[in-house]
């Protein structure tokens, strides 16, 4: 099967563990207003900042704001926003290896909060948040754990220092994709592979926060069909999702929206690629990725097109690999596979790329794949040193941008 294993979003998870390992002993101190604050005895090549030098080639003419330095070197490998809130997962300890743990879940709102704060502890302290979903003060998580054996659980959070809830874990074999969500105001929508009466079988589920109403909305042998990077529509309503789906000359790669208000509802595919993959919208505008090789891959290019799919473009892009999209208000945000020295940005208005910032070369500064997304007119970027035995902190930086 055209399957990465143990991929989808997790793409980055090896390279930036492997990056995160040297980080210090993640210990707790306390701020101000009595909030527990991270901090570390030592920093590494992953954590760098600028050496003093201005960044230049501000096209937006952007002002550009810091999260505490304490929090911005204990973050973790994944980062999500609803325009309002930004969450992250947070690195508390280290193990034996000198391997992070990431237990934490912390939430910033910019422009209300003073600082980041923990928003929920996760009781195993040796565990791992891969990944994290933020909507409107509702959150979800997906959570791995050597100690407790292979494989992960999917967990939602009603809300800031509420228990979490157990909402499915994994009883495929080894090497089977993780689950991928996305959220709506009351549900959490993921992807899973679960064995049914002998038969591994990709499933779309649904179920509230409080684990109440789950369902299955759509579901399909392993081998026949694949259900991939779900996103959901601001309004909520409607849920898009990728497929892979062998045929006799190899795979075919579409994109579907599914209403989640008429049970029973039929999907409707967006465009006619069958080349298309990670579908965003930001309910003007759809994006997809296209697919090179394997819908795991880093893709070749990106697509803009009517919320149905009709009218599609390519973006202007800095590379033609890319992955790991988001769609604000107006920009988009990717990773490339090319290293690059610069920010940019896809400007959906003018169709144009558009650079945030560029430093110097010899300051050494990059930019952290993963951390790199727009949610409406919010932008979240993490600044990294890009040169070796350098001992200065990461800096995680948020902007507000232009409105359409």
């Amino acid at each position: 099967m055209n399957v990465v294993r143990g991929a989808g979003q997790l793409l980055l998870v090896t390279t930036v563990l492997a990056s995160l390992t040297a980080c210090g002993q993640a210990s707790e101190t306390k701020s101000s207003d009595g909030t527990a604050v991270p901090s570390t005895s030592a920093t590494t090549s992953i954590a760098a900042s600028p050496t003093g030098s201005p960044a230049s080639s501000n096209e937006l003419g952007l002002t550009i704001h810091m999260i505490p330095e304490s929090w911005a070197d204990a973050t973790g490998i994944t980062v999500a926003s609803d325009g309002t809130e930004v969450v992250w997962s947070a690195i508390n300890a280290l193990d034996p290896r000198g391997q992070p743990y990431m237990a934490d879940v912390v939430s910033f709102v910019p422009g209300r909060d003073a600082e980041p704060r923990i928003i929920y502890r996760h009781p195993d302290r040796d565990s791992l948040i891969l990944n994290v979903a933020v909507r409107h003060g509702h959150y979800g998580f997906l959570e791995g754990n050597v100690r407790l054996g292979p494989g992960w659980r999917l967990w939602a959070l009603p809300g800031p220092n509420k228990p979490a809830v157990l909402l499915d874990k994994d009883d495929a074999p080894d090497g089977m994709p993780t689950p991928l969500m996305a959220l709506t105001d009351d549900r959490v929508i993921w992807t899973a592979i679960h064995p049914r009466q002998g038969v591994l079988t990709y499933e779309l589920h649904s179920a509230r926060f409080d684990g109440s109403d789950p369902r299955v909305l759509l579901s399909s042998p392993l081998d026949k069909l694949q259900y991939w990077m779900p996103s959901t529509s601001p309004d909520g309503r409607y849920v898009l999702y990728a497929t892979v789906e062998p045929v006799e000359s190899g795979y075919r790669y579409r994109i579907f929206s599914l209403d989640l208000t008429r049970p029973g509802a039929t999907p409707v595919r967006l465009g006619t690629s069958d080349e298309a993959t990670q579908p965003e919208t930001n309910g003007t505008n759809l994006i997809w990725r296209v697919v090179w090789s394997n819908v795991a891959n880093w893709g070749q290019g990106l697509v803009s097109a009517d919320p149905t799919g009709s009218n599609p473009r390519y973006l202007s892009l800095p590379a033609p690999h890319i992955i790991h999209a988001t769609v604000g208000r107006r920009f988009v945000a990717y990773d490339t596979f090319e290293p690059v020295d610069n920010l940019t940005l896809s400007d959906l208005k003018t169709d144009k790329v558009v650079t945030v910032e560029q430093w110097p070369k010899a300051d050494g500064v990059g930019y952290q794949q993963g951390w790199t997304i727009v949610a409406g007119d919010l932008l979240i970027f993490r600044r990294i040193s890009t040169v070796k035995d350098v001992t200065k902190s990461p800096e995680v930086c948020w902007a507000i941008l232009p409105s359409p």
